[in-house]
């Protein structure tokens, strides 16, 4: 059997315990760069009724714009297809 003594449990412990929270905070900064706002031009839109830029969800095919109401779609993916005022 193998003799530990407390000093050594508990630097055993703490060593275990700061490798998890380390770990904690390494995903914890993954996690958040990962959904960080990043303005390109899938998400800037500019209203072509007002000009008012906002930025949209990248996952949204339509939007209001915040400025007057147009509903705008949002373009596809590929290709130059910008983004179209609705009637």
């Amino acid at each position: 059997m193998i003799e530990v003594s407390a000093i050594q449990g508990l630097l055993v412990y703490l060593g275990l315990m700061g490798l998890g929270l380390g770990a904690a905070v390494a995903w914890d900064a993954w996690r958040a760069r990962r959904q960080e706002w990043q303005v390109s031009n899938e998400r800037l839109v500019r209203c072509t009724r007002c000009s008012c830029a906002f930025i949209a969800e990248r996952t949204r095919r339509e939007t209001d714009c915040p400025r007057c109401g147009a509903r705008l779609s949002v373009g596809g993916r590929g290709g130059r297809s910008g983004y179209q005022e609705q009637t």
